[in-house]
Protein backbone atom coordinates (compact mmCIF):
# COMPACT_ATOMS: atom_id res chain seq x y z
CA UNK A 1 0.00 0.00 0.00
CA UNK A 2 1.31 3.51 -0.45
CA UNK A 3 0.76 6.22 1.93
CA UNK A 4 -0.45 9.17 -0.07
CA UNK A 5 1.58 12.41 1.43
CA UNK A 6 -0.83 13.85 4.14
CA UNK A 7 -1.75 17.94 3.81
CA UNK A 8 0.66 19.53 5.63
CA UNK A 9 3.38 17.74 3.69
CA UNK A 10 1.47 18.87 0.28
CA UNK A 11 1.83 22.50 1.58
CA UNK A 12 4.91 22.46 2.76
CA UNK A 13 6.19 20.89 -0.71
CA UNK A 14 4.61 23.85 -2.82
CA UNK A 15 6.98 26.40 -3.93
CA UNK A 16 6.77 30.28 -3.05
CA UNK A 17 9.03 33.14 -3.86
CA UNK A 18 11.06 34.27 -1.43
CA UNK A 19 12.02 37.71 -3.13
CA UNK A 20 15.38 36.36 -5.45
CA UNK A 21 14.89 32.46 -5.08
CA UNK A 22 11.98 30.13 -5.49
CA UNK A 23 11.61 27.61 -2.89
CA UNK A 24 9.76 24.87 -1.06
CA UNK A 25 7.87 26.21 1.69
CA UNK A 26 10.02 23.87 4.13
CA UNK A 27 13.16 25.02 2.57
CA UNK A 28 12.18 28.83 3.03
CA UNK A 29 11.20 28.00 6.57
CA UNK A 30 14.58 26.53 7.36
CA UNK A 31 16.76 29.45 5.18
CA UNK A 32 14.59 32.37 7.14
CA UNK A 33 15.17 30.41 10.06
CA UNK A 34 18.82 30.19 9.40
CA UNK A 35 18.83 33.77 8.63
CA UNK A 36 17.46 34.40 12.72
CA UNK A 37 13.61 35.34 11.29
CA UNK A 38 11.45 34.01 14.66
CA UNK A 39 8.19 33.38 15.23
CA UNK A 40 5.18 35.20 13.03
CA UNK A 41 7.66 37.08 10.61
CA UNK A 42 8.70 33.65 9.44
CA UNK A 43 5.60 32.40 9.48
CA UNK A 44 3.93 34.83 7.38
CA UNK A 45 6.42 35.19 5.36
CA UNK A 46 5.83 31.53 4.88
CA UNK A 47 2.34 30.86 4.76
CA UNK A 48 1.09 34.24 3.52
CA UNK A 49 2.85 33.67 0.17
CA UNK A 50 0.85 32.40 -2.84
CA UNK A 51 2.24 28.82 -4.59
CA UNK A 52 3.98 29.53 -7.54
CA UNK A 53 4.92 26.42 -10.64
CA UNK A 54 8.30 24.98 -9.54
CA UNK A 55 11.01 26.55 -11.33
CA UNK A 56 12.81 24.87 -14.25
CA UNK A 57 15.93 24.38 -11.91
CA UNK A 58 15.04 24.14 -8.10
CA UNK A 59 18.50 23.60 -7.14
CA UNK A 60 19.87 27.00 -8.71
CA UNK A 61 17.51 28.46 -6.54
CA UNK A 62 18.29 26.74 -3.05
CA UNK A 63 21.77 27.52 -4.58
CA UNK A 64 21.10 31.19 -4.52
CA UNK A 65 19.62 30.78 -1.40
CA UNK A 66 23.17 29.66 0.32
CA UNK A 67 24.32 32.22 -1.45
CA UNK A 68 22.95 34.68 0.63
CA UNK A 69 23.30 32.54 3.76
CA UNK A 70 27.36 32.67 2.86
CA UNK A 71 26.78 36.20 2.63
CA UNK A 72 25.35 36.72 5.66
CA UNK A 73 27.82 34.74 7.42
CA UNK A 74 25.65 32.02 7.91
CA UNK A 75 27.93 28.46 7.10
CA UNK A 76 25.67 25.76 9.26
Amino acid sequence: MTRRPNLVSQMMAEYIPMGGPVLTRADAYAHLTRLGVTGRARDYAVFARAAVPAPDDPEWHRDFARRIEEKEGITA
